[in-house]
């Protein structure tokens, strides 16, 4: 479980990566197909990610080279469940995961599918100027019609790199 650590604070953080948004309201239902590279310092990993949001409802999966699954992670409002190959853990709020080297790391759930939409909790449009929020640093480096299209996060414990190949909107 230490391992997938890291990859699961990088798919978390890339929820919470934020990006510019060209929509006024964003849709109901949407998702993502993309590359999270993860650096917590001592460990380098790149994991695919494959997110759909309906509402407050998020259904992600991780996975490694050659699609061997890495993680799922299914969450309704604040409630994280977090499935590996170590088994299940359920997270309220913030998800703590501990890393290498026995350092923790807060991960604000709430705020992860507006950061990856290129939105601040405020609402506060995300681009290259980036935001500081929860501890993070968001910053949309490119973006496309549908939305983020790179973003970088980067936190004390760790950095983050989203590219996401391709948006899904609709419902």
């Amino acid at each position: 479980m230490s391992r997938c650590i890291p990859l699961l604070l990088s798919l978390l953080v890339l929820a919470g990566c934020a990006s510019k948004v060209h929509t006024v309201r964003a849709p109901v239902s949407w998702g993502f197909v993309g590359k999270l590279a993860i650096n917590s310092g001592t460990t380098n990993r790149v994991v695919s990610v494959d997110w759909r949001q309906t509402g407050d409802t998020s259904d992600i999966k991780l996975t490694g080279p050659l699609g061997i699954p890495v993680a799922e992670i299914s969450a309704m409002g604040y409630q994280v469940q977090v499935k590996t190959d170590a088994g299940m853990q359920t997270f309220r709020d913030d998800m703590r995961l501990q890393l290498s080297g026995g350092s923790e790391l807060s991960l604000p759930w709430p705020e992860l599918a507006n950061w990856v939409r290129g939105r601040s909790a405020s609402g506060q449009v995300i681009d290259k100027a980036g935001i500081s929020q929860d501890g993070w640093w968001i910053q949309v480096r490119e973006s496309g019609p549908d939305g983020p299209q790179l973003i970088l996060f980067e936190h004390p414990q760790g950095k983050l790199r989203l590219k996401i190949q391709r948006w899904q909107n609709g419902g």
